[in-house]
C-alpha cells in the first residue's frame, strides 16, 4: 500500500471515530438591549436533539423544516420549560419567538426575553436537552454592553444566578455581575 494510501485510510478512521462520539452541546449568544430592556437570545442547537426532545414533549414527530406555526409554538413550549430567566421580583421572563434557522448540522433558534429591573440578580436556568444527554454541556455568552461573561451549564450546575457572591446563592451558581471581569479561558494571566 502506497504511502498517501495509507494516510488517506488513517484520515477515513479517524474521521469516522469522531463522528461515531457525538458532541452534546449547545451555545447561546444573549445579550441585554438597553433600548427595550429585552434579552435578545440566539440559540445554536443540534437539530436532531430538538426533534428527539420536541417528539418527547408533544408525543408526535415534528419535523423542524415545517413551516407550520405548530413546530414553533412546540419549540416555545420546549424553551419555556428548559430556559427560563427567573427575575429579581420572583416572576418568568416570558420568551418572545423571533423564528429560527435550521441547517443539517445546526439550528439556530432566536427569542427575546422582556426584563424588569435589568440582569443583577436574575437567575438563568439552561436546561436545553439536559434529560437527553447525561454529558450536555450548554454555554451561554452574556453580553451587557462592554462587558461579557461566559456561562456553563451542566446537569450538576443547571442554573446561575447573575452577580450574587458564592455564599448568598444558596444554589451555589454564581456569575459576574454586570460591572465585574468575567472569567475566561483567554484572560491575559492564562497567555
Amino acid at each position: 500500500m502506497s504511502r498517501l494510501a495509507a494516510l488517506t485510510v488513517l484520515a477515513l478512521a479517524v474521521a469516522a471515530s469522531a463522528g461515531a462520539h457525538p458532541w452534546h452541546s449547545s451555545f447561546a449568544e444573549m445579550e441585554l438591549n438597553p433600548k427595550t430592556g429585552k434579552l435578545e437570545v440566539a440559540l445554536c442547537v443540534s437539530p436532531l436533539q430538538l426533534e428527539e426532545a420536541l417528539r418527547r414533549l408533544s408525543k408526535t414527530r415534528l419535523v423542524l423544516e415545517d413551516r407550520e406555526e405548530k413546530v414553533d409554538a412546540w419549540i416555545v413550549k420546549y424553551l419555556e420549560k428548559t430556559f427560563r430567566v427567573e427575575q429579581t421580583s420572583g416572576e418568568l421572563a416570558e420568551i418572545e419567538w423571533v423564528g429560527k434557522e435550521v441547517g443539517v448540522k445546526q439550528a439556530w433558534l432566536y427569542f427575546e426575553m422582556p426584563l424588569e429591573g435589568g440582569l443583577i440578580g436574575s437567575e438563568i436556568s439552561q436546561q436545553t436537552f439536559l434529560e437527553l444527554a447525561e454529558d450536555q454541556t450548554n454555554v451561554i455568552e452574556l453580553k451587557q454592553g462592554q462587558r461579557k461573561a461566559t456561562l456553563k451549564f451542566e446537569r450538576q450546575r443547571p442554573k446561575l444566578r447573575i452577580g450574587k457572591k458564592p455564599e448568598e446563592d444558596a444554589k451555589g451558581g454564581r456569575a459576574p455581575a454586570a460591572d465585574e471581569k468575567a472569567p475566561s479561558s483567554t484572560d491575559e494571566k492564562d497567555r
